[in-house]
């Protein structure tokens, strides 16, 4: 008998620390991320022809917590390129949206990066970047992270190294930093102008 009493008051306590944790300062989300790539022609003739490549990225926050939250909250979606001709990373785009869960939005949102363009390919030849892959971080009024979303675990598990690079900012395979591109070159500056 007074065992099952411990029991009962273990599973008493437990809920009501569970209840605790989920306070008015915390929350938990689930967080959706597709992408959808494209290509265009911009230029065709008798000789060649020579394609735009695109990739637009969708991202939906959830609320996943049952406590009520209403505080304001920071999204980050970084879009990771490999540049073509090196094994060198970048950041290709960095979205930042700011919301706070409500019915009127069903404790959801939901935002995108636009179409950004990756690179540019006639025949055989590529120049540019190749898609690798997001990061989104989510983050409280406190600036605190709620939440980290990666298309790889090393994405997930170097997001503060990540968040601190730049859009110029090149690094490899183990997030050490090696360089800046230079925006002054043409075919790089059309390609971050989108």
């Amino acid at each position: 008998m007074n065992m099952m009493k411990k029991s009962i008051m273990s599973v008493v306590l437990l809920s009501a620390l569970t209840q605790a944790s989920f306070t008015e300062d915390s929350v938990r989300v689930d967080i959706d991320v597709s992408s959808k790539k494209g290509q265009k022609t911009i230029l065709s003739t008798n000789r060649s022809t020579v394609k735009k490549h695109t990739l637009e990225c969708f991202v939906t926050v959830k609320k996943a917590s049952p406590a009520p939250y209403a505080g304001p909250l920071k999204a980050e979606l970084y879009i990771i390129a490999v540049q073509m001709h090196s094994d060198y990373y970048g950041i290709k785009d960095i979205i930042k949206s700011e919301f706070a869960f409500t019915s009127e939005n069903k404790n959801q949102h939901s935002f995108s990066s636009g179409p950004i363009m990756m690179g540019q390919s006639s025949g055989d030849v590529k120049a540019g970047g190749k898609y690798e892959g997001f990061l989104v971080v989510v983050l409280d009024q406190s600036d605190r992270v709620v939440d980290v979303n990666g298309s790889r675990t090393s994405f997930e598990r170097e997001a503060d190294k990540i968040r601190g690079f730049d859009k110029l900012t090149l690094f490899d395979d183990k997030f050490r930093v090696q360089g800046k591109s230079d925006p002054a070159n043409s075919l790089l500056k059309s390609m971050l102008e989108n």
